[in-house]
């Protein structure tokens, strides 16, 4: 599909009433889009105020005039899209170009039952949780090939069809090689995901796993030092630490967790902004502060750093795997 594809897109929003969505005009142009929404459509107006609600699945052809695109508050944004590339949808409708005079076009009025058939399929998918490679098989598609953990191609085995809605029931072999004029044959291509691999995401949060500890180290603190800390209220807390020694243990045992606290939420800022894992000399220097702190203290809480190392240096491991 490379050679006619120019690019897929998609927007979605579960929470549009409470959010500032600045649409975007529709301006004039020869872009050829096909739009599939799987929530509520989006309405139109032209200048002069006169509009519409799009169809539920629709091409977008020439346009010789700018829309307006609406929103009723309330609603959900579900929507995929693909972008052919200019001249290349005649290799996709075996009618003449004249012929699509209605810039919104549904799709079941080009293709047919296929057309149809193909905006109930994406209905059925309803959100993106749901377009995972079980999804995709379990509405039809079948697997071609696959490079595990690189590719995997998927196709509509049994549903090459024609403009006019003829299908034609193939097993995967068949479809390779079927090649009869005038049927058109949809096959994806999409990175491989195999099972376990949603565990190379763990560094995105190695921040929130930090804020954790920090927060149950605290919690213990507190705990255990509660008749401490009422003394140090009823001492008037200004100046109460001195060089007690349990007055002083509990002050850094409760320092150092609001530190983990305040450290996990800078990481988890930068990993959020940049995208990207944290650096791997911190994952070697938690896992040094474990291993020096299991060496002294076997019996502590230690231990919940082991982990916090493995969540940094997994994705620089598995890089240079």
């Amino acid at each position: 599909m490379q050679p006619f594809i120019e690019c897929y897109w998609s927007w979605e929003s579960d929470n549009c009433e409470y959010e500032l969505h600045h649409l975007p005009r529709i301006i004039p142009s020869m872009n050829m889009e096909m739009i599939l929404f799987y929530k509520e459509p989006f309405s139109i107006s032209d200048r002069k105020g006169d509009g519409h609600r799009l169809p539920q699945s629709h091409f977008v052809f020439w346009m010789r005039e700018a829309y307006s695109l609406s929103l009723p508050k309330g609603k959900e944004i579900g929507f995929v899209a693909i972008r052919f590339r200019p001249g290349c949808f005649s290799h996709f409708y075996k009618g003449t170009m004249d012929e699509l005079i209605d810039p919104f076009l549904p799709i079941p009025e080009v293709w047919g039952a296929s057309g149809e058939e193909l905006t109930e399929r994406v209905m059925e998918a309803a959100d993106f949780e749901k377009l995972t490679l079980e999804g995709f098989l379990d509405i039809g598609f079948i697997k071609l090939t696959e490079r595990v953990r690189e590719e995997i191609v998927l196709a509509e085995v049994g549903r090459p069809w024609k403009a006019n809605g003829d299908l034609r029931e193939l097993n995967a072999d068949q479809f390779c090689s079927f090649n009869e004029s005038g049927f058109v044959k949809i096959v994806w291509n999409f990175h491989g995901k195999g099972r376990g691999e949603g565990m190379k995401n763990v560094w995105k949060y190695s921040g929130w796993y930090l804020i954790v500890i920090g927060v149950i180290h605290n919690a213990v603190g507190l705990l255990l030092g509660q008749d401490i800390l009422l003394e140090m209220l009823a001492d008037g807390v200004i100046n109460t630490v001195n060089m007690e020694y349990d007055r002083n243990f509990l002050f850094w045992f409760l320092a150092i967790g609001f530190v983990w606290i305040g450290t996990g939420i800078h990481w988890q800022s930068i990993l959020r902004t940049f995208e990207k894992p944290l650096p791997s000399f911190l994952g070697w220097g938690v896992l040094l502060f474990a291993l020096i702190g299991v060496a002294f203290s076997p019996a502590s809480g230690i231990w919940l750093f082991f982990p916090l190392a493995w969540m940094i240096l997994q994705p620089h491991l598995l890089h240079r795997a």
